[in-house]
């Protein structure tokens, strides 16, 4: 499955979805409505590997996408975020609120209860 700049596939029980370089108005409702038809069936991993720009309207796409998790029981969780993209989580506190590790493994291994949330170790605002 893929959404227009997105590639999807499933490990062990979370969808993972592989993010493009820029995530703006163009393609971010894609990833709301990927994001959204995966926490229906599972964790979901943002994989953020390539992505070094996220536009500020984005932020209320995973927002979105953190409540939906809240409501369907299911993990919703960003990985492998550049520091530009953290910058940005992290002066819009975001980073409190989303669950973010170092990589995509990092998140899969912490979703069967493995590792700590990175969110814990990121500079919080006053």
């Amino acid at each position: 499955m893929a959404a227009r700049g997105y590639k999807t596939y499933r490990a062990g029980t979370a969808l993972v979805i592989g993010a493009p370089d820029e995530i703006d108005i163009a393609n971010q409702q894609q990833l709301e409505d990927v994001a959204v038809r995966g926490l229906a069936r599972g964790p979901v991993v943002v994989d953020l590997t390539a992505t070094t720009f996220l536009a500020i309207s984005t932020l209320r796409v995973l927002v979105r996408c953190q409540r939906a998790s809240e409501q369907s029981g299911c993990p919703f969780v960003l990985a492998a975020v550049c520091t530009s993209v953290l910058d940005l989580l992290v002066l819009a506190q975001l980073s409190d609120q989303l669950r973010i590790y170092p990589s995509v493994d990092a998140a899969q291994r912490a979703l069967q209860g493995g590792l700590e949330l990175f969110a814990d170790k990121l500079p919080r605002h006053p």
